[in-house]
């Protein structure tokens, strides 16, 4: 691999515009974050401590340029390697190189790649054994500019031919062995398989006028292809003259005993007698440099065999092409469709794929819920599906590619050519293959971008805090399962109670919750979805109203949540139960559910529609890095943060983060400073400034550690209270004072680090020392459900109810108002103006009100309206038709709920505006610094 090549095609420079133009962000702060990503920088750390570098990029922007970085790193890693591979296989320059230089995408690289394939026996081979392959050349000299017209150009693939007898050869070696009589006297099948016509060939008698296809040249009388290279690419081009030779003499052989067998007469048992074997016909040749002059002289072969044969290799030349696959593909994703169609045995079974039976949908528009779901039921085996696209469409785009000429005989030959390439050549089933995964590929990047927001909202939900709970996982048979938690979420008590069938204790189940929540001053009791939950949080709410002087609120926590949690909890809770881990996931999601759900795995989560349709290993990088993106945001607590959270934090590794607790456990009070982390061994350098700011330390030896200010910044902070006259623990947390600092004298200086000072970073230290203590997610609520409201038979449309935001939603939002089922908030009803997400209106763990709209006994749904309780905003009185009529769009312009204008260009939102609508696209954790590492590899 050549490293030097590779790396000057990823540096910042070179991968910058590119990107840029595909995410629409400027070109320059794009080589800038593609220089920090290099260097080790992760998307967190940039955003918060280098934000004056990259100016206006965000952290989501970074994210997607990280993404667009590490597909370009993979790419071109990919293509120098098959450079390399087809290298050895002596295909370099020509058709091979530009169509290598200009792939940009992995299919792209396979089309090259199997430039060099080995070939099987196809009717382009019989049709070159024939001596054509001079005849189809001077058919693209003639019909053609492209390519294909220079005969030097052509690559040696497409005109090396195997070695007839080789064939022969291979073919006999994947036979099953037979008795000798058998061997010598072949029966008609074998006489009339595929490799007849090689063997007819060589029998064919070599007289004056016969052209000279000796068995050993592995090409074609008339083809200047080197042999050295058709014995590189072809299966069979390494066997030697004398096995040539050997399997010639044992095909004439074969021939002879065929022969004599069909002149003796029959055996003893006519009944037995196989039927003679019909001498298989000779495989027809031709003087294709004479055919050839003919074509100079303008004038086509009158042999149709002859011009047939040549049309077949030239088709063969159309589908080696690797161009032709690529154009294909962009043509089949403008104007084709897909077309479904049930399988009439499955049609019972394929009730949930009605909408796809008999429909052709244009690729162009196709929706990605409908291309994952139509995968699904092909998968299932419930439904077929097929490409359409205009024959006519292909032919015209082929012959634009290659160049082939508006008029002439020749170009007549090669345009029809272009139509047996598509239907018989290969061409439609491959250029299907990659529309799909073309098609799968867009699908799942939008899909896992809904999905990795719907685990972004339930990360950054609403905490309870550090205080204990009573958890209870409700139970009928096992009885229900009280666990208490204390402040750090540790098990402090373990119980069980039978309010339920078949024991009915009702009366003793409250009792012990109202104990155990005066005995460990309970700040909430929680309980898990699932069977029951209702009835148990009913029994817990009038436990704790009966009870004296005790005021507990009573919170659910979704069974799905609760589940995924008990999961991660089996290595450290070897010996609980199933019941008792629930109850323990569920208490550690309401204290702090970023750190519960960052020990789950998040594809386990209810996430979405299609969160199993969508790529697996795609689906955990990017949920990994919405994490890691989420724990960056809140930062974590040094001394009490575990080790599968903490190794989440950019610059930390999981070894890196077991350095930590092992270091933090050796130690009795703990870290007492951020820079303590310089002891461990292994966190120096980088891996320190990256993630040292997201660490905090409450009650330390430095005040700033319990801040969001890096350590690079101290002292610098420290000039700033100075110049106030005030010591730094009187800056913090003081709004007054941090506004009154002068920004001028600190701009520009740079910190420990050498890192200047710039506008934005100032404001971002200002901000920490505000609000040192700020948690950037939404307060915690606990609803206060309908006291009438016992079960879903209870609805009624118009019941103004409360409930908790619960799901989010591409349609809408769910609400728990207290029962079983939860209700439907549609994106129509959340708001009066226009809302293009839930999550710009409404967060998980939100406390809303809404009325009822719709109830629907026969699938236990209801719809909720938010808006209905909302106040009418007033909108401005809309002017004449007259004065509107003088409008550029004819009085028709379309405009949003915002008044903002739809047409193109029209939104003010930042990087939509520069053109199209930016394409979402993942980031994944890739530190881009070992780039160097794994080129050295290669």
């Amino acid at each position: 691999m050549d490293a030097q090549a590779v790396s000057a095609a990823l540096t910042p420079a070179a991968l910058a515009p590119a990107i840029a133009k595909r995410l629409g962000l400027p070109s320059a702060e794009v080589e800038t974050a593609l220089s920090l990503l290099a260097a080790g920088a992760q998307p967190a750390f940039i955003a918060r401590y280098r934000g004056d570098r990259v100016q206006e990029l965000r952290i989501d922007d970074l994210e997607r340029v990280q993404s667009e970085a590490a597909r370009a790193v993979g790419f071109e890693l990919r293509r120098q390697q098959l450079a390399d591979e087809l290298a050895q296989r002596k295909l370099e320059g020509g058709v091979v190189a530009t169509q290598l230089a200009a792939a940009a995408h992995g299919l792209d690289l396979e089309d090259v790649r199997m430039l060099g394939r080995r070939k099987k026996r196809t009717p382009a081979i019989r049709a070159r054994l024939s001596g054509l392959t001079p005849l189809s050349l001077s058919l693209w000299r003639h019909g053609s500019e492209g390519v294909f017209a220079d005969a030097e150009a052509v690559p040696a693939p497409l005109v090396a031919m195997p070695n007839p007898a080789a064939l022969n050869k291979k073919r006999k070696r994947r036979r099953k062995k037979k008795p000798a009589a058998t061997e010598a006297a072949p029966t008609p099948v074998e006489s009339a398989a595929d490799d007849a016509p090689v063997e007819a060939a060589a029998e064919a008698p070599a007289g004056e006028d016969a052209p000279e296809t000796p068995a050993s040249d592995p090409v074609e009388a008339g083809n200047d292809a080197p042999s050295e290279a058709a014995a590189e690419i072809n299966e069979d081009a390494a066997v030697t003259e004398e096995a040539a030779q050997s399997a010639e003499q044992s095909a004439e052989a074969s021939a002879e005993a065929s022969a004599k067998q069909a002149t003796e007469p029959a055996t003893e048992e006519p009944a037995a007698e196989e039927p003679a074997a019909a001498e298989a016909p000779a495989l027809p040749t031709y003087d294709g440099d004479a055919l050839a002059a003919a074509l100079d002289g303008g004038a086509l072969p009158e042999d149709a065999g002859a011009l047939a044969g040549a049309q077949t290799i030239c088709a063969d030349f159309i589908v080696e092409h690797p161009g032709v696959r690529r154009v294909l593909r962009r043509l089949a994703l403008k104007r084709g469709k897909l077309k479904t169609t049930v399988v009439e045995a499955k049609k019972g079974k394929a009730g949930r794929y009605t909408k796809f039976f008999d429909r052709a949908e244009a690729c162009s528009s196709m929706a990605p819920n409908n291309v994952l779901a139509i995968h699904r039921g092909e998968r299932d085996g419930l439904l077929t599906v097929e490409l359409e696209l205009d024959p006519a469409l292909v032919q015209q785009e082929i012959a634009s590619l290659l160049k082939v000429k508006d008029e002439g005989a020749a170009a007549d030959v090669l345009r029809a050519a272009a139509l047996e390439a598509w239907d018989h050549g290969g061409l439609a089933k491959a250029t299907f293959v990659g529309v799909r995964k073309l098609l799968k590929e867009r699908a799942d990047r939008t899909v896992l971008s809904n999905l990795c927001e719907a685990l972004r909202v339930q990360l950054l939900a609403p905490a309870f805090g550090r205080k204990p709970i009573l958890c209870i996982d409700p139970g009928t048979q096992h009885g229900c399962r009280l666990v208490m938690l204390g402040a750090d979420g540790a098990v402090l008590l373990e119980d069980t109670v039978f309010p339920l069938q078949p024991k009915l204790q009702a009366p003793q189940a409250q009792a012990r919750i109202v104990e155990i929540c005066t005995e460990h001053a309970a700040a909430l009791i929680v309980v898990v979805g699932g069977t029951a939950a209702r009835e148990v949080e009913k029994l817990a709410r009038t436990a704790i109203a009966e009870a004296e002087g005790l005021e507990v609120a009573v919170h659910s926590v979704d069974a799905d949540t609760a589940s995924a949690g008990a999961k991660a909890l089996k290595g450290e809770l070897p010996k609980a139960d199933a019941p008792s881990r629930r109850a323990i996931a569920a208490g550690r999601r309401v204290q702090d559910p970023l750190s519960a759900l960052a020990k789950a795995d998040p594809r386990k989560l209810s996430l979405g529609q299609h969160q199993y349709d969508v790529d697996q290993e795609a689906l955990r990088q990017a949920l990994d890095q919405v994490i890691g993106t989420c724990i960056a945001k809140v930062s974590l607590d040094l001394n009490t943060a575990d080790a599968d959270t903490l190794a989440r934090i950019p610059g930390m590794s999981h070894a890196l983060a077991k350095a930590v607790i092992t270091h933090r456990e050796g130690r009795e009070a703990g870290f007492r400073s951020r820079n303590e982390l310089l002891e461990v061994p292994g966190l120096v350098g980088k891996a320190f400034e990256q993630s040292a700011g997201f660490l905090r330390v409450f009650g330390g030896d430095q005040p700033l550690d319990a801040t969001g200010v890096h350590p690079e910044r101290y002292g610098q902070v420290a000039d700033m209270a100075r110049s106030l006259d005030i010591t730094v623990p009187e800056l913090i947390g003081n709004p007054e004072k941090v506004d009154a600092i002068v920004a001028d004298p600190f701009l520009g200086t740079p910190g420990v680090s050498g890192e200047t000072l710039g506008p934005r970073g100032l404001s971002q230290v200002q901000a920490a020392l505000r609000q040192p203590d700020r948690d950037p997610r939404p307060k915690f609520e606990v609803a206060a459900y309908h006291p009438d409201l016992a079960s879903f038979e209870d609805l009624k449309p118009g019941m103004e109810l409360e409930g908790i935001v619960t799901h989010i939603a591409n349609f809408g939002a769910f609400v728990d108002v207290g029962i079983a089922q939860e209700g439907l908030v549609h994106l129509s009803e959340l708001s009066h103006e226009y809302v293009a997400s839930a999550q710009d209106v409404v967060h998980i763990g939100e406390r809303v009100k809404g009325k009822v709209l719709e109830v629907i006994p026969e699938k236990k749904r209801f719809a909720l309206s938010l808006k209905a309780l909302q106040p009418k905003p007033e909108r401005p009185e809309r002017p004449a038709r007259s004065e509107r009529s003088g409008r550029g769009d004819g009085g028709k312009g379309r405009r949003d709920g915002k008044g903002r204008g739809k047409g193109k260009g029209g939104r003010n939102d930042r990087g939509k505006g520069r053109g199209e609508k930016k394409e979402k696209v993942l980031g994944f954790r890739l530190d881009l610094s070992d780039l160097a590492s794994r080129l050295g590899k290669g």
